[in-house]
């Protein structure tokens, strides 16, 4: 009998040690699973994750493109303002010919020559009847390619603004110069001669006004 409790006591001692260190295993997984909580960051939604991403390339979509406009607009800018100053409005005289026109009180004549870049412009009063009349005044001038000048001209009885590339200037050292009475009819100076083409094709010659105020004076040659 006394073996027996003896066995029963011991057996209860040997469980109770087993439970205890089942318990403290228990206890220490436990401790350990919730520190690496603790010490591990969050994770963070796949979804989360994206959004940044996709923002940043359509910002940097955006950017691209607006550079790329800007880029283009300047450089279409800058291109235009190249043409203009570089004489996209200059007349090209034909050579060897004789271009005639005429305005309210004269018929003008240009004459241009193969050998170089002069012309000589004449006109004559309406009233002269004969070709052969010693009424008529002449000048030679020369075109010249000058940065974009924007005027006013009165052609056909229409003012409108027009667009100038080509001044025709009185030779620098020559000595067939004209007489005042060249510019007579139109400034009484030494007026400013333009040339430029209208919209129908025409070479038109355009005079300063008299004292410089209002629109030019204009002749159209065929």
């Amino acid at each position: 009998m006394k073996r027996d409790q003896h066995n029963n006591q011991k057996r209860n001692a040997i469980l109770n040690k087993l439970l205890i260190l089942v318990g403290v295993i228990i206890i220490g997984l436990v401790a350990f699973i919730l520190g690496m909580q603790f010490v591990q960051p969050p994770a963070i939604p796949a979804s989360s994750q994206s959004i940044p991403t996709t923002t940043r390339s359509s910002t940097s979509s955006q950017a691209s493109t607006a550079t790329s406009t800007t880029t283009e607009l300047s450089s279409s800018t800058e291109s235009s303002a190249t043409l203009e100053e570089t004489g996209v409005y200059a007349v090209d005289f034909p050579k060897g010919d004789v271009l005639m026109g005429e305005n309210d009180s004269f018929k003008f004549a240009v004459t241009t020559y193969l050998a170089n870049d002069s012309l000589v412009v004449s006109y004559t009063p309406k009233e002269s009847h004969s070709q052969d009349a010693h009424n008529s005044e002449t000048a030679t001038l020369y075109p010249t390619t000058i940065p974009t000048t924007r005027i006013s001209v009165v052609e056909n009885g229409l003012t409108k603004d027009v667009k100038i590339n080509t001044e025709l200037k009185l030779p620098a050292s020559d000595s067939s110069k004209p007489n005042l009475a060249f510019f007579q009819p139109f400034n009484g100076d030494d007026t400013k001669v333009y040339s430029y083409l209208n919209r129908g094709g025409n070479i038109v010659l355009a005079f300063s006004p008299n004292g410089e105020h209002g629109p030019y004076s204009t002749v159209v040659l065929q």
